[in-house]
């Protein structure tokens, strides 16, 4: 028999990954300013490909794919870049 979390993991980083996607694609429709739009849909492409690389089962499923990788790691500064973007002092 299979692991319940090895079933379960896949299945709810996809819900993770498309709550991320609704999220970046609501930001990019909104009224904020143009940079805010680019890095929040860049946050959300960036946190995906985390979210896919962070999961050992899909990770082996993609053949460790080195595109994935290199979206993943600006995740943390594609955060900060978004936080100073939308709350920027004027």
């Amino acid at each position: 028999m299979s692991d319940p979390v090895a079933i379960l993991d896949p299945f709810v980083r996809g819900i993770a990954a498309g709550a991320t996607a609704a999220t970046a694609v609501g930001v990019t429709r909104s009224r904020i300013s143009l940079q805010a739009r680019w890095v929040a849909l860049a946050m959300g492409a960036s946190t995906i490909c985390w979210l896919i690389t962070d999961s050992s089962s899909l990770w082996r499923a993609l053949r460790h794919t080195v595109t994935m990788v290199a979206g993943a790691y600006p995740a943390g500064g594609l955060f900060w870049l978004f936080i100073g973007t939308v709350f920027e002092d004027r």
